[in-house]
């Protein structure tokens, strides 16, 4: 009797929760078969994750006085298959945790989420920063590296960004992260900004971002990178090109400190239902025998609104460092196999579906 006084308790709660709020649930599934190969080193396995991350979200907001709205968002990846599971645990992880207010002077947010500089770069990546070679394959392998660094400046805890309205096109974003001063090398960091902007009219569009992270030894900045592109739809196509610089002047001297990538892509309706996407990066280092280029291919056959069959192949080629993935970064490859190898050229090709609900 206790039990049953409680669930209708729960339930109330639940009910005038969402009596409330506009409370809504939704995610993305993606699954399928993959292969990847690096050297002489190759494996094929049943997974999921290989074109986006499969995850669940759940989002609500409330109308304020004055025009103004509350809400909140929580999206969680989930482990789509076994090929993501590694000794370090499952592919899951929050995307976002955050809590948020909008009206006429634009939005606030506060908690975890997508960062300003990555919002910015993924309006015109040539690869519409795919799970599978694309912008982030660069992000996260160079960030992957050294003392006090985190794996990647796409997801941010602890951070604080404020959303401009949109007025004529133009929409901005300015993130701001309280860094963790403990002393663990792997989850050390200083404090970080970022900021975005997009600019969206007509068949063009024009994005520029820029972050930066601080040092916890020093007064001096650790990491930053600047990214601006542009794209454009001729109409049956859509021509991107995007410009990344990453820096870090806090390496140790004969290491990569500086990466500069030129990305061009397009993408292509080629029927009703099927699209192409071609990208190519080519970075260049301040070591020229660390140079990498990531070349990307990949099929979209929409089988309904919600619901599509993919087909990606992709190949990163690393001269020397670790400067790009096959592999997006967003989540663990396939074993080691999927990702950027020193001096080896890594593919990775898979056949997927991913649901959108």
């Amino acid at each position: 009797m206790r039990n049953t006084k409680i669930a209708l308790a729960v339930l109330a709660l639940v009910a005038s929760t969402a009596a409330m709020a506009d409370v809504k649930v939704g995610g993305s599934f993606d699954f399928g078969y993959g292969s990847a190969k690096a050297g002489t080193n190759a494996v094929g396995t049943i997974g999921g994750d290989f074109n986006g991350l499969s995850n669940i979200s759940i989002s609500g907001s409330e109308e304020l006085e004055g025009g103004m709205k509350a809400g909140f968002n929580l999206v969680n990846t989930v482990n789509a298959g076994a090929a993501q599971a590694s000794a370090a645990g499952d592919n899951t992880g929050v995307i976002a945790q955050n809590v948020t207010l909008s009206g006429d002077f634009g939005g606030l947010m506060v908690g975890r989420g997508a960062i300003a500089s990555f919002n910015a770069t993924c309006a015109t990546d040539p690869a519409g920063c795919s799970n599978t070679g694309s912008a982030v394959s660069f992000i996260t392998a160079f960030r992957a590296g050294g003392a006090n660094r985190v794996a990647a400046n796409v997801f941010e805890s602890n951070l604080v960004q404020y959303s401009t309205p949109n007025v004529g096109g133009f929409s901005g974003q300015a993130g701001y992260v309280f860094g963790s001063n403990t002393t663990a090398a792997t989850n050390s960091f200083g404090d970080k900004y970022a900021l975005g902007a997009t600019y969206a009219n007509g068949p063009i569009t024009v994005s520029a971002g820029h972050y930066e992270q601080k040092s916890t030894t020093a007064s001096f900045t650790e990491q930053k990178n600047n990214t601006i592109g542009v794209a454009y739809d001729l109409g049956m196509a859509t021509v991107k090109a995007n410009y990344l610089k990453f820096n870090d002047p806090n390496s140790a001297a004969g290491t990569i400190s500086d990466v500069k990538v030129m990305g061009l892509g397009v993408d292509t309706k080629l029927a009703e239902r099927l699209s192409l996407n071609v990208a190519y990066y080519d970075a260049s280092t301040n070591t020229s025998t660390t140079n990498a280029s990531v070349t990307r291919g990949g099929l979209t056959y929409s089988l309904s609104k919600n619901t599509s069959l993919y087909l990606n192949h992709v190949q990163a080629n690393n001269k020397g460092g670790r400067v790009a993935d096959a592999y997006g970064g967003l989540a663990t490859a396939m074993g080691t196999v999927g990702n950027g190898v020193a001096g080896v050229t890594s593919t990775i090709t898979a056949l997927g579906v991913v649901h959108n609900f």
